[in-house]
């Protein structure tokens, strides 16, 4: 299976990480299994592949894999024999462990290139009980010179059995100055707002710009400020959030939850949209972090794409902003 091409290190903020995977390989010192972990938006399956590439690379350059021997054009072209990448289905919430069992054989199977073999699992955390058990023995005894690198953006929720049996490696926040000089590079001029509504992620945060996430942002503030308000009903606000992208309107909505807390903490007020910022003011902090830790379960079912009906959800949310609203009138 295919992989895609990046550069080693992918981003500038993994640098270190890859200079010390680097010199794990140069020492034959490379752990069975890597557990590469991170918050969406800071490269974590970048990170990966590229580790996945520079492995199979028969001739690699400073740290770099080569590009042109027949392992770098195998990979390129996808049909790489000692390559193994493990992901969902596509329209599936799950590994299942049917795909689990292909990878087994896979790792029982002899190297033929004579070297390693590599095994990618992409969101590890979406793998049910059954297909994570059904992996661990090969994680536990790999053959010959089998590498794991698994990824996740969640990594609480992967069995404690399977996180002990690997080498995690964790994906950082990078500092407002590096996001800035890598936005930068990319030609555009960084929004420091929308990379503190991303948690800091600056890839997150850069596609959400290149989404039109601004505008996106404005009609979620102007829909809840008309909820808010009573000069608008949950029903339609509801029906307005269905076209939207649930993932990203969850985003935003914990964005003006964790803003209004700020503010009921003594933070720094905001200046826009005053008008919500003000009735939220007027409402117990407790309810604001109920409706937050409402919010991040959500955004955590649909992340692991659960079966989730969008109507319901922008109903019962809209509901709940409306219940906010009636406690700030008391």
């Amino acid at each position: 299976m295919k992989i895609n091409e990046t550069p080693m290190p992918p981003y500038p903020w993994q640098h270190d990480i890859w200079q010390r995977f680097c010199e794990s390989v140069s020492k034959q010192r490379v752990p069975h299994a890597l557990l590469i972990s991170g918050v969406e938006g800071v490269g974590v399956s970048e990170l990966a592949e590229a580790m996945g590439r520079y492995l199979l690379c028969v001739s690699p350059l400073e740290d770099v894999a080569c590009g042109r021997c027949r392992g770098c054009q195998l990979i390129s072209s996808g049909t790489h024999p000692d390559l193994f990448v493990l992901k969902r289905e596509e329209d599936a919430t799950q590994i299942k462990v049917d795909q689990v069992r292909s990878c087994v054989e896979f790792v029982a199977k002899t190297s033929f290139a004579e070297g390693p073999k590599v095994v990618l699992v992409e969101h590890a955390d979406t793998m049910n009980v059954n297909a994570a058990n059904a992996l661990l023995k090969s994680l536990e005894e790999p053959q010959g010179q089998t590498v794991f690198l698994l990824t996740s953006n969640r990594l609480s929720t992967i069995l404690p059995t399977i996180r002990s049996r690997c080498r995690g490696i964790t994906v950082a926040v990078p500092s407002r100055q590096v996001s800035a000089d890598w936005f930068a590079d990319q030609g555009r001029e960084i929004d420091y707002a929308v990379l503190e509504q991303a948690g800091g992620a600056p890839i997150l945060a850069k596609n959400w710009l290149e989404g039109s996430y601004l505008d996106k942002h404005a009609k979620v503030l102007d829909a809840i400020t008309q909820l808010m308000t009573f000069r608008s009903g949950a029903v339609i606000v509801a029906n307005g959030w269905q076209a939207s992208d649930l993932e990203l309107n969850l985003h935003i909505q914990i964005q003006i939850l964790e803003q209004a807390i700020k503010n009921k903490l003594g933070a720094k007020r905001s200046h826009s949209h005053s008008e919500l910022f003000d009735i939220l003011q007027q409402i117990a902090e407790l309810y604001l972090f109920r409706l937050r830790d409402k919010l991040l379960l959500k955004l955590g079912q649909v992340r692991s794409r659960a079966n989730l009906n969008p109507q319901m959800i922008g109903e019962e949310l809209a509901m709940d902003w409306a219940a906010l609203a009636q406690l700030a009138g008391r």
